[in-house]
């Protein structure tokens, strides 16, 4: 069962409230995507980024091993990325 909330014309449900107030783009701002499973293989993680830009998240994690493929992914997708 979905939790009410009181807007203005009376009680809406959090769908409703999402709908109204958050867009698709803020929510996916919201987004950390995580491709760091060890098993994972080059192509899965180029995929994960390539979804993560079509959906612009706000952060793409990859493994530490993986790092060398940033200068491809890089080149391909043209996005930045930030090294901690």
């Amino acid at each position: 069962m979905c939790k009410r909330l009181t807007g203005s014309g009376g009680l809406i449900t959090i769908g409703e409230y999402m709908d109204q107030y958050i867009s698709f783009k803020s929510l996916a701002k919201m987004i950390d995507h995580s491709l760091l499973h060890p098993t994972m293989t080059d192509a899965k993680i180029f995929k994960g980024c390539n979804t993560a830009k079509k959906y612009n998240v706000a952060n793409v994690s990859i493994k530490p091993c993986a790092i060398e493929m940033r200068k491809i992914i890089l080149k391909v997708l043209t996005w930045e990325f930030v090294l901690l």
